[in-house]
């Protein structure tokens, strides 16, 4: 499981990540588990390990970003394109996803600073910059924010309407 929220989605509220998080903790047997913290690409970054030492759950916290997903337009992960709800952030959710699923190879491991064991990663520091998001102020009205989804549907070839 890749649980990934920005600390600024004023349409998610972040204890749905909490909440998310916390039942595959408890399905894989790990609610007294500590994780494994460190920084990835600038942002805070936390892994559960089950008992045979597999990464089964990680959670990013996207400093400062909006509801939409994270991508990267430039840097290793490059060739993404920014629009409605698709946020540049300098860090690609998909990316880091499929090497976390195993579907992607692996980075090297210099890209993550680590933190405090067992720290919470929102409140974490570092020198790092990090990117404003894409979206900032006011939300486009509900009938293109439903266009919009529609659209990726289609484009996905997930939807017919």
């Amino acid at each position: 499981m890749s649980v990934w929220h920005g600390t600024g989605d004023m349409i998610v509220d972040s204890s749905n990540a909490t909440a998310l998080v916390d039942q595959w903790r408890a399905l894989h047997g790990l609610t007294d588990t500590t994780p494994q913290s460190d920084r990835v690409d600038g942002y805070p970054h936390r892994v559960w390990c089950n008992s045979e030492g597999r990464q089964v759950i990680e959670e990013y916290v996207i400093t400062g970003a909006g509801h939409g997903t994270p991508l990267s337009t430039l840097g290793t992960d490059g060739g993404e394109t920014a629009g409605p709800y698709m946020l540049e952030t300098g860090i690609s959710s998909a990316q880091h996803s499929l090497r976390f699923w195993g579907i992607a190879a692996a980075r090297p491991t210099a890209q993550a600073a680590p933190i405090k064991a067992g720290g919470d990663p929102a409140r974490a520091t570092t020198s790092e910059p990090i990117a404003a998001p894409h979206h900032a102020g006011r939300l486009p009205a509900a009938a293109s924010i439903q266009k919009t989804i529609e659209d990726a549907l289609r484009a996905a070839g997930l939807f017919q309407g």
